[in-house]
């Protein structure tokens, strides 16, 4: 399983959003019948009008804490059970390291996750069931059946250390992701991807977006020689609306189906990258236009 995110302001056209929802249902499509067994989880990290946590996902959190603990409760019983099964000259079994209750338990708690229908696509309830984030999902087919492979989280609440949901941040939660995906149809510089790129997850931006024009000329001046990018450029500029849908589902899909060993490479590629951009290196073109506009005025 692979995570997948974008991140922003809630610009649906702007953003990119139309056109990562619309790749990311040819991309279910194309894994399917890939057959290769990978699975995309796709967070939507967008802030959007809610009222509350979604029932159903306030009483999964919940279930899920109450197993955590059980285990953790075991943890000591599970130690001695195995190290006195190894003492006894023998390798353990279920029956050795696990007693009846414990497993009555864990029993329960997989029922109790059971549930008729599939799982949210949303995780809070929204002011509106006609906003754009969630028409776009349904209407594209993606509404988390058990046989998709690309699942769908649209988290409409500002990342946060206490949201009383996943509890991260904006930066670690992008840390504890595999690819972001920002296909932009404007931006005059567009940090998120360079923002990926300093915690060492690969991106895509387009090249309609300042840095997917740096990104760009960078390449150019390297001949375009490395296999393993870290940051992808998506060509939106004078193209068809389905011809750039058709590249972004085919920059997902090529990420997907890559070997771990080159996945780690584009991280390492990323990472390496950003220090490129520090204000330290980038601030002498700032000054250089600036006084470019003082000569200006001066005329």
């Amino acid at each position: 399983t692979l995570f997948y995110f974008i991140s922003g302001r809630y610009e649906f056209r702007n953003k990119g959003l139309n056109v990562f929802i619309e790749a990311l249902s040819k991309l279910n499509e194309k894994l399917k019948k890939s057959k290769n067994g990978m699975t995309i989880v796709s967070f939507i990290f967008v802030p959007a009008d809610f009222k509350a946590m979604k029932l159903e996902v306030v009483e999964s959190k919940s279930l899920f804490e109450d197993i955590q603990d059980a285990v953790d409760d075991y943890m000591g019983v599970l130690r001695k059970n195995i190290i006195y099964s190894i003492a006894n000259k023998k390798l353990p079994s279920e029956k050795d390291i696990f007693d009846e209750d414990f497993l009555f338990e864990m029993k329960k708690g997989i029922l109790s996750f059971k549930k008729d229908g599939n799982p949210p696509i949303v995780t809070h309830d929204l002011v509106s069931q006609r906003d754009a984030i969630y028409q776009a999902l349904i209407n594209s087919g993606l509404d988390n059946k058990e046989d998709d492979r690309v699942k769908v989280i649209f988290y409409p609440i500002y990342l946060s250390s206490s949201d009383g949901l996943m509890d991260l941040d904006y930066y670690p939660a992008i840390w504890g992701s595999h690819f972001g995906v920002f296909p932009s149809y404007y931006e005059p510089w567009g940090y998120t991807p360079l923002e990926s790129a300093a915690y060492g997850v690969p991106s895509i931006t387009t090249d309609l977006a300042g840095f997917g024009l740096y990104v760009e000329e960078h390449l150019k001046k390297n001949h375009n020689k490395t296999d393993h990018p870290g940051i992808l450029v998506l060509k939106r500029r004078g193209r068809k609306h389905e011809e750039i849908v058709n590249d972004l589902t085919e920059m997902m899909f090529w990420y997907a189906t890559l070997p771990k060993k080159e996945r780690i490479q584009n991280k390492i590629t990323a990472e390496h990258f950003a220090p490129k951009l520090d204000w330290k290196y980038l601030i002498k073109h700032y000054i250089e236009a600036h006084d470019k506009a003082l000569e200006k005025i001066k005329i």
